[in-house]
Parts: C-alpha cells; structure tokens; sequence
C-alpha cells in the first residue's frame, strides 16, 4: 500500500494520482487528506504539498488545487539532470518541481483548452504545441517524469512493488479510399477520366484502363500484403470510412456492395474501427449514423475511433464519441510532426478540463503517420526509417505502446509512394514485440 497525503483531494489530482501510481506503477493507494496518517511496516508515503519526514515529499504548485483553466506557458528549467516545469517548493521538499502538476499538464492536453489559431482543417496546429516551442515533441516527457519518480520511490522504499508495462506495437491502417479505381460508379470512372485528361496525365488513364478492363490488382487493393507484412502480436486494426463522398471524404459509398463485402472480410480476421467523416468530428448525429452503419455491415460491436485527418476539438470530439459508444480513439497525434503530441508514449484515460472529470474513454497517443513522413517532413523512405528507429526506441525505453499510422494506398507502390513499401515492412521488423 501507498499512501498518498494531500492537502486537498480534488478530481484533476485524483485522476493524476490514480493514472500515475495504479495505472501506470500498479500500486494499491490510498488517498487521503488527515494529516496525522502513519504509516505501517511496509507502506509506503508520498505527501503531496506538504513536508513529511516519513514521506517522499513533492511540492504542490496549485494546478491540481483548481478547477480553473487559466493561461499557462512553463518555463522549462533544468535540475538533478532533468528537464522540469512547475519549479515550486523548497527546504525539505525531494524534488525541486512539481512533478505531478506537470504531467497532467501534458496528459489533459490543456493548452488546447486555452484561445489558439486553429489550422485550415480546424485542428490545434503543432506550432501551437508549447513542446514543439521547445523542440522537445519526440521527447516523453510525462514518461520521463514518471521514471523519475520511480526512481525517488524505489531509492524511498527500497522493495515497493511497481509492474512496469510492457512494450507493444499497435500497427493501425487508415481506409480513406478503398480502391483507386475498382469498384466506381461509372460516373465516378468518367469524372475521374476526364480529370486526368485535362491534366494530360495518360499513365492514370492507362491504369485505369488496365484495372478496370483487363482486370489487373488496384494500386490500393494492398489488403494481403498488409497481412503478410504484418509482424506485430496482434493484427493490425483497420479504421474504415463510412460516408457518402464529399469535398473531404472519398470512399466508397458505405451501400457499394463490393466495399461491403471487403468491410466484412476485413472484420472476420482482425478488429475494425470507425474512421469518421471529416465534418462528424463536430456532428453526433452524422458520428452515430457512421458507426451504426458499420455496426450493421460487421455486425460487431464498434468501440474504437480515428478522426478523419485527425481533426479534433477539445472537449466536444471526445464527449461525441464516448456518447456513441467509442471507448477507444487512436487520433492524439499532429498531422504535421511525429512525436508525443500528449508528452506520453502509454494509452491514458481523457480528464475533460472544462467539466473537470476524468471519463472512460482511453487515448492512443499516435507515434507516427505515412503522410507525415512523406507529405509534410518530405523525408526519403530512408530517412523516413531512421526517424521510425528513433521513436521505437523512445517508446520500447519507457515500456510504451508504438502506435503507427499507415493507409492502403501507401502500400500500392503507386507514384509519389513508391518505395514505401519496405518503410512498412522495415517498420514492422523494428517495432515488433
């Protein structure tokens, strides 16, 4: 048992305390706010706030004393070798920061709660990010802190018994658009035709000849390979798009018989998740329609998400989805950068700052995109497996979840994609448990 002394028990420390040492450590606590606690042979103490002989004690900056959200930028500074924000206390105190305050900093995302210029998608733009300010998003920094408070405990308590994670590779596939040319309404192949006649570009019309007449495999029919290529503990999880086609949305419509059928296929050998229209990530009512019609073509159960180009809003995305059903979203990345956009390589429950409660649905915290790598750093595939190197090394060093996002079309060896193929394939060797 440990137990946890505070002056206060508020919901955004109960939640910090709760994720940190029983989720993340696998202690028994025991919180509480009477100060004349004492502690039993064998337990351990941590007094938060306060200066306990008996206890390892961290100093309290008042974050987690509040229920207001109030401009913050910390200043990072550095002592006893690491990277700190929330510098607080003094004499008597064993760290020099307030260690919890700042990982719920980073957990709760609360910066995106704060006035922001959003990006053309209506995202919170990476250069926002206070991490990216200080080039530290390929850093964990709330699983650095963790250690480090690991580290204070077993110095401490010398036989406190903390289960680390383990390492695991969650490989996810994004289906925007099914197939290249199969499949299509014969409207969609005209316009489609025409398009690439204006633009003079006869190899797409020659390809579109080719799979739709003689029959050959679809630049994005990759479905077989991303299984053979596959070397994760578990297969990789598909998010499929459900929405009529618009501006941003070019699947398939969910009533092809043909994307049906893959739908069901896919659903038979591996999980299936919602990949909701552009617009549902605001609408509840186009976000349900979206996973009941996917619930009716699997006939499963749909319970995990990834926001189509990523688009969240704090908190609105995450009540939509925890309504519908989701307990599960693999979305918490930036479109534009790889790295750690919540500070964190582990899964961790979403605090909802402005009802100021934690909630039950679990956050995937995505490592890395094909898009990004490609489209916005413009890296070399192999470049590209040097960064993915890098970022699987991080998160096996702090026993975290490698979430990699990859789509089927970026697997076809089409145009601007060729040779990523083997970024796959290599990334696959790298991660794997």
């Amino acid at each position: 048992m440990i137990y946890i002394l505070v002056q206060k028990i508020t919901p955004r420390l109960r939640y910090i305390i709760t994720t940190l040492f029983e989720e993340r450590l696998g202690l028994r606590v025991q919180l509480t706010d009477n100060p004349a606690i004492t502690l039993n042979t064998g337990d351990a103490g941590v007094s938060y706030g306060m200066v306990h002989k008996a206890m390892l004690s961290i100093p309290a900056q008042g974050l987690l004393f509040s229920d207001a959200i109030v401009s913050l930028n910390p200043v990072v500074e550095r002592a006893d070798g690491e990277s700190m924000i929330f510098r607080c206390g003094g004499e008597g105190y064993d760290t020099p920061f307030d260690l919890f305050s700042a990982i719920f900093f980073l957990l709760s995302r609360y910066e995106e709660y704060l006035p922001f210029e959003p990006d053309i998608h209506g995202r919170f733009a990476s250069h926002n990010a206070w991490s990216v300010g200080l080039s530290l998003e390929c850093v964990p920094l709330a699983d650095r802190w963790l250690l480090y408070l690991e580290r204070l405990l077993n110095s401490r308590f010398p036989g406190l018994p903390i289960t680390k994670a383990s390492y695991r590779f969650l490989p996810t596939i994004d289906i925007d658009n099914a197939w290249a040319f199969k499949h299509k309404t014969l409207w969609r192949q005209a316009g489609g035709t025409a398009r690439s006649l204006l633009r003079w570009d006869i190899e797409a019309v020659r390809r579109r000849i080719s799979v739709v007449i003689a029959g050959t495999r679809d630049p994005f029919d990759t479905y077989d390979s991303i299984f053979t290529m596959n070397s994760a503990a578990r297969s990789p999880l598909f998010f499929l798009l459900m929405s009529n086609k618009g501006t941003n949305n070019h699947n398939l419509s969910p009533q092809n018989r043909h994307w049906q059928q893959q739908i069901r296929s896919l659903a038979s050998v591996t999980e299936v998740g919602i990949h909701p229209s552009y617009e549902a990530f605001l609408d509840e009512e186009a976000m349900k329609q979206e996973i009941d019609t996917l619930e009716a073509i699997t006939g499963k159960k749909i319970t995990s998400s990834r926001q189509h180009f990523l688009r969240l809003s704090l908190p609105i995305t995450y009540r939509i989805l925890s309504r519908c059903g989701i307990r599960e979203d693999y979305s918490l990345g930036f479109a534009d950068r790889i790295g750690f956009r919540a500070g964190t390589t582990h899964p961790f429950r979403f605090f909802d700052l402005e009802a100021n409660c934690e909630t039950g649905l679990m956050l995937y915290p995505l490592t890395i995109m094909d898009g990004t790598l490609l489209d916005y750093m413009q890296l070399s595939p192999q470049k590209a497996i040097e960064k993915i190197t890098l970022l699987a090394e991080n998160t096996r060093r702090h026993h975290g979840t490698f979430v990699s996002l990859w789509h089927n079309e970026s697997l076809g060896e089409y145009r601007r994609w060729k040779g990523w193929r083997e970024v796959y394939r290599k990334m696959n060797e790298l991660c794997k448990e």
